[in-house]
């Protein structure tokens, strides 16, 4: 794996406000490891600010994404961001839709609930948060970004960040990957015909 840093800032629609500078972290495959259509399923890109609780978010880009999160209690919320990059997202209690939302904002905002339940009956449950390809007109992605959940059981709240294990991220990136591969291809294939012309050239001036 190559893991690539960087800073960008995600820019507010109003000029008054300034932008959120952020540190990315994610990670590439190696174009040396065959790609099966799942390899890229499990990274994300981990943005990184002191906004955020626990100082990281996490997001996914492609439209067909998911998130995944077992857990134990009551009830459960969901925070994360809006912004002018999110998509729209069906989510899934118990694998049974609970409600269909549009994550889009024309400006960030953070610290979001996008989803809450409780009265669950105590005990395991499953939450199933999916982009189901469609997003409002003004998007100009199908991103879903999670700060991190909390898990109600009784009376006794706990947080999971982003980050935490449990929380499983499907299929986060592997459109940006194809992308990635269809660049380096189209690269690779200007390269070659590039080096064609040249040794083809050289043998004709050598004659």
């Amino acid at each position: 794996m190559s893991s690539l840093s960087e800073e960008f800032s995600l820019f507010h629609s109003t000029p008054t406000q300034k932008p959120l500078l952020i540190s990315i972290d994610y990670f590439i495959p190696n174009l040396s490891i065959p790609y099966g259509g799942k390899l890229i399923q499990n990274h994300p890109v981990r943005l990184q600010n002191p906004s955020f609780s626990g100082g990281t978010a996490t997001y996914s880009v492609s439209p067909d994404s998911a998130i995944q999160l077992d857990f134990n209690g009551d009830g459960i919320t969901w925070i994360g961001y809006s912004s002018d990059f999110n998509g729209c997202v069906n989510v899934y209690i118990d694998h049974k839709l609970a409600t269909s939302k549009d994550l889009y904002s024309s400006t960030l905002l953070l610290h979001q609930t996008l989803f809450e339940t409780d009265g669950l009956p105590n005990g395991a449950h499953t939450i199933s948060i999916q982009a189901n390809g469609k997003k409002h007109e003004d998007s100009k992605g199908y991103n879903i970004g999670t700060d991190y959940f909390v898990i109600s059981d009784r009376n006794d709240n706990s947080v999971i960040q982003d980050t935490d294990s449990r929380v499983t991220y499907i299929n986060a990136n592997h459109y940006a990957y194809l992308d990635f591969v269809a660049r380096k291809m189209a690269h690779f294939i200007e390269f070659f015909i590039l080096s064609a012309g040249l040794m083809v050239g050289g043998v004709i001036c050598y004659q």
